[in-house]
């Protein structure tokens, strides 16, 4: 069987697969339901000679690349932000989207992106959600301030924001519709505040299951800080100067040997040699001096 790489246009209601063979060859396409049962119903037939099966990183991609990896199809995350679209093609609709990831897969050149272990995605989807609502309070605290300041003509310190309540909110202004702005802002403030600090303290409590925190627990936070900051400095030189891809099974890998025992993606057997090796490298077989 001739090798063969899937590319998938993912959309909120439906899935376009396009399968091509090492030759380039089309081999077949068909717009299916998002539903994972069709999906591999429709790629068994090619799962021998998959190569890799891409798929777009959409908002919805969750489900589908997890799905497919626990089935053992070899899923890559393209980046549609670095996918330059080829401006000979003449239709651009969501058959030749995908026939156009898997070509970019056949030939070795589609931009992908990180897979985030599926265990611990939803506590970093949780701390994009806390930044979102501290740029929300932000937002609210400076306009706050601002019509402080044009109806005084004086300045606000934050402290003295975060401080007060919302009945002193509303008793710094006489106009009945400056007062129920500052009731609002205030009010908001407060809540987002809560809904942050909610957010704060499911975070370190998964992050105090996680086994990031021996070496602090061995020496100090400072010491553990720089470790992790030499570790993180030397994967970063060889992405850049070897051209190598991020492997955090090489970098952490404690959590690769934890992922095996059911901590991380179920079934993913860990990198060779981890666990031989005490640095977790990148790229190359060579030992940068320790820090």
């Amino acid at each position: 069987m001739k090798t063969v790489m899937a590319g998938i246009d993912l959309h909120s209601n439906n899935a376009m697969v396009g399968l091509v063979d090492q030759d380039g060859g089309r081999l077949a396409h068909r717009k299916l339901e998002c539903d994972l049962k069709e999906i591999v119903a429709f790629l068994e037939p090619y799962k021998g000679g998959l190569e890799s099966v891409a798929v777009e990183s959409t908002y919805n991609w969750y489900w589908l690349v997890d799905g497919l990896k626990a089935q053992g199809y070899p899923v890559v995350l393209a980046n549609p932000a670095k996918i330059d679209q080829y401006s000979g093609i003449k239709h651009a609709d969501d058959k030749n989207d995908a026939f156009f990831l898997a070509e970019l897969s056949r030939l070795k050149i589609l931009p992908t992106g990180y897979v985030y272990d599926p265990l611990l995605r939803p506590v970093r989807d949780l701390l994009r959600r806390r930044m979102s609502l501290v740029h929300q309070r932000t937002s609210l605290m400076l306009s706050f301030k601002s019509l402080y300041t044009r109806t005084t003509g004086r300045g606000m310190k934050l402290s003295q924001l975060k401080g007060m309540t919302v009945a002193e909110a509303k008793a710094l202004y006489e106009h009945p519709a400056n007062q129920l702005i500052a009731q609002v802002h205030k009010g908001h403030i407060e809540g987002l505040s809560q809904s942050i600090e909610k957010i704060e303290e499911v975070v370190l409590k998964a992050s105090s299951q996680l086994p990031y925190d021996r070496k602090a627990a061995k020496t100090s936070t400072v010491i553990a800080t720089k470790a992790l900051a030499c570790k993180l400095a030397k994967a970063a030189w060889y992405l850049m100067a070897e051209g190598s891809e991020y492997d955090e099974r090489r970098v952490f890998p404690e959590l690769a040997v934890k992922a095996q025992n059911g901590f991380g993606e179920s079934g993913r057997q860990p990198a060779k040699g981890v666990g031989e090796k005490p640095l977790g490298l990148i790229g190359g077989d060579r030992t940068p001096a320790k820090c």
